[in-house]
């Protein structure tokens, strides 16, 4: 007898040891909603059950036929125009339940960064993460605190970013989207190449040019 999508649900959820409103917080969705669905009263909308699926997965919780297999080497792709606000509240959610709350950006530029991206980074510092960014050359616009930043040559700068944090790494791998992978040898090696260049560079701005701040 297959297994019910409600008790496939709920498997994940426990393996991840989560109750019904960490999933339904992390999910974006009400709580009875998911109640419902778990006890197969109810038959989730194609778009609350995959975000029902996108909150298990980024969390390393997978659905399959025969109940859910969680993991901790797992990947996740988060597509759509505003997949950059995705990845910083899976940043938020990942850090807040760490000790080491530092967010390592590489190749981003914070003047590209429209109004509710900036509201973000400032939710994440307000809750004790801490930053560093390797940013162009020359580039002013310098949204944090100038220690916080590093310069790399233009040469090799492209606006296409990554980010490290907790046990993940982030890369932008497409106009709207970006894969998350949590294998720790290819974390490590991100970790290592990020502090690598940190570490070993003297060129860091001096000033900011910046209009507003987070």
């Amino acid at each position: 007898m297959a297994t019910s999508l409600g008790t496939r649900i709920y498997m994940a959820r426990c393996g991840l040891r989560w109750n019904q409103d960490k999933l339904a917080e992390a999910a974006g969705i009400d709580k009875t909603t998911l109640v419902k669905i778990e006890k197969d009263k109810s038959s989730p909308s194609m778009r609350i059950l995959s975000k029902i699926e996108n909150a298990l997965n980024r969390n390393g919780a997978f659905l399959t036929s025969k109940g859910a297999e969680i993991t901790d080497d797992y990947s996740f792709t988060l597509t759509g125009e505003d997949w950059f606000a995705d990845l910083l509240d899976d940043v938020f959610d990942t850090l807040s339940e760490r000790d080491d709350k530092e967010l390592l950006i590489a190749f981003a530029d914070d003047q590209k960064s429209p109004p509710h991206i900036v509201e973000k980074y400032r939710n994440l510092r307000a809750n004790g993460v801490r930053m560093r960014q390797l940013v162009e050359e020359g580039n002013t616009y310098l949204q944090g605190d100038v220690s916080e930043y590093c310069y790399i040559p233009s040469m090799f700068f492209e606006n296409y970013v990554h980010m490290i944090y907790g046990n993940k790494v982030a890369m932008r791998d497409g106009q709207n989207s970006c894969t998350v992978y949590t294998n720790q040898r290819l974390v490590t090696k991100f970790r290592n190449l990020f502090n690598l260049t940190w570490f070993s560079s003297t060129n860091k701005p001096e000033m900011s040019t910046a209009h507003e701040r987070f």
